[in-house]
Parts: C-alpha cells; sequence; structure tokens
C-alpha cells in the first residue's frame, strides 16, 4: 500500500491535479470537529463529480465520525475506527 499525506489546508484544484496524477482508490479524511462537516461534504461532493477514471471512495474517520458528532455526508462512508480498515 502506497499512500500520499496531506497536512493542512489544500485548495480542491490542487487537490483534484494530485488525484488526477495518483490515481488513488481511496481518499481518506479525518474529521476532527462537527463544524468541519460541511467542508467534508463540499469534498465529497466535488470528488463525485470528478470522471470515474480518477475519482477515489471517499472514506471519512476521526474523532467526529466515531463518537457520532457529525451527520452524514453524501458520497462517503464513514469509519468510526480506521485501524478496522484493510486496503491489502
Amino acid at each position: 500500500m502506497q499512500t500520499d499525506t496531506i497536512n493542512g489546508s489544500i485548495g480542491f484544484d490542487a487537490l483534484r491535479q494530485r488525484l488526477s496524477a495518483t490515481k488513488p482508490n481511496q481518499l481518506l479524511i479525518f474529521m476532527a470537529l462537527a463544524e468541519q462537516c460541511e467542508s467534508v461534504a463540499d469534498i465529497a461532493g466535488q470528488v463525485q463529480a470528478l470522471p470515474a477514471s480518477i475519482r477515489p471512495h471517499v472514506i471519512v474517520g476521526g474523532y467526529a465520525v466515531k463518537t457520532g458528532l457529525a451527520p452524514p455526508v453524501t458520497g462517503a462512508d464513514f469509519v468510526a475506527d480506521i485501524s478496522s480498515l484493510n486496503f491489502g
């Protein structure tokens, strides 16, 4: 498994370029606060609009998901325990 980590803020144009260049199968987003839900939903929606050839599966984890503070996000799967994911 190969990972590409983005720490901090990245605009969607830069993210789209990165997705186009690397063509990952999954995009894992960590949501620490429920207040981040709108931004996460925006990213998930924009990812869903990408061509299938570069569109990864969006997975959302983090404290807000684990504790049930965040409502579901269309176009993304919530995973309460990311350590349970198998990327093999």
